[in-house]
């Protein structure tokens, strides 16, 4: 299992850790804030680390302490990259206020959003299309 942890640059609090679940299957997790300061680099290091065939992933945002525009953009970029190489994704969300965050902006009619992981996971190995 391999696990990767990536503290940002630029005095930004957010951390990236990425972990192989199974081949085909990577979770990632961001922990701080997902916002203009660490959507950038956060999108960097996940550009820097996507393989070019299909692989799923499920993003826990359980330790994220605020999400702004930026976060949001770095979601969709992340969605929209995953799909390009034909991967699935699936988000671990179980805060409210995150919740009603995508609800007001309409991207839960986007994203597959759970509260666990393990939901996360058990959307992704049930197969097809993950749907919102």
């Amino acid at each position: 299992m391999e696990l990767l942890e990536h503290p940002l640059p630029g005095g930004s609090s957010a951390k990236l850790t990425t972990r192989t679940l199974r081949p085909g299957l990577r979770l990632l997790v961001v922990e701080g804030d997902l916002d203009y300061y660490s959507a950038p680099e956060l999108s960097a290091q996940f550009q820097r680390r996507v393989e070019d065939k299909p692989v799923d992933y499920i993003i826990d945002l359980t330790e994220v302490g605020y999400i702004d525009t930026s976060g949001l953009g770095f979601l969709l970029s992340l969605s929209e990259s995953v799909r390009q190489r034909e991967g699935r994704l699936v988000v671990a969300l179980p805060q409210r206020r995150h919740r009603q965050l995508l609800a007001r902006t309409r991207l839960d009619q986007i994203f597959c959003v759970t509260n666990t992981r393990d939901e996360a996971r058990a959307r992704l190995e049930k197969g097809g299309t993950p749907r919102p």
